[in-house]
């Protein structure tokens, strides 16, 4: 489990360890609750110090999705123009970092899917997150109506949902500009800078790691956590 976590952290979570965006997330495969929950305190121990905390936002079945962040930086991102206005209609009273994980860790109990607003916590643009949520939304409402014309049954229900689903991938496909760590629905050449640099800083740091760097070394150091 331990040498897992190290690759995760390298592979999905570099540009954090980088200190050049706010936050990554990734999938750990788990048996052991109890384990999980040591490494991870184990590695907030080794990280915190950097600047950088694990949290797991969901634990089901064998998965745990386990979020990393700079608590700085998310904060600062939390106190963008509107992002306060955009939380708020998901039940978010206050954009203070630490109350709104706590509120980023209840919606993630509360549904299977991830959040709309996970995006905003993964240093996503607000315009994007916006337009992913916007586009989806419409392309469900453009569907239901013929949905409804459909027998109930329990075999045709899962049919019509898988086709709605496609629909909506394919109509999607044709509303934003450019896809790379999300899909982009403004300020394409900015972003497409940005998933560059995101994409050099993972390459250097998986080379830098395979040589002997360990990821505590590689960590730039920032704000104590």
């Amino acid at each position: 489990m331990a040498e897992n976590i190290e690759r995760y952290l390298i592979e999905h979570c570099s540009p954090t360890l980088a200190s050049v965006k706010a936050a990554n997330l990734f999938n750990a495969v788990t048996e052991d609750d109890q384990e999980l929950a040591e490494q991870v305190k184990q590695w907030n121990r080794l990280m915190n110090p950097k600047g950088v905390k694990l949290l797991v936002l969901r634990n089901h079945g064998r998965r745990a999705l386990v979020y990393v962040y700079r608590e700085k930086k998310l904060q600062e991102k939390l106190d963008e123009s509107g992002v306060a206005g955009f939380l708020e209609k998901y039940g978010y009273t206050s954009t203070d970092a630490g109350y709104a994980l706590n509120r980023l860790v209840e919606r993630f109990s509360g549904q299977e899917e991830f959040p709309h607003e996970i995006g905003i916590f993964l240093d996503y643009p607000l315009g994007d997150v916006i337009g992913f949520i916007k586009n989806s939304g419409q392309n469900v409402e453009l569907f239901s109506s013929y949905v409804e014309c459909v027998p109930s049954s329990e075999k045709v229900k899962k049919v019509m949902e898988t086709v709605r689903r496609h629909l909506n991938s394919r109509i999607q496909e044709q509303l934003y500009k450019c896809a790379g760590c999300w899909k982009v629905y403004c300020n394409e050449c900015e972003t497409m800078k940005l998933f560059h640099k995101y994409r050099k800083c993972r390459d250097i740091y998986r080379s830098l790691w395979q040589n002997g760097r360990s990821v505590v070394q590689l960590t730039v150091a920032g704000a104590s956590a």
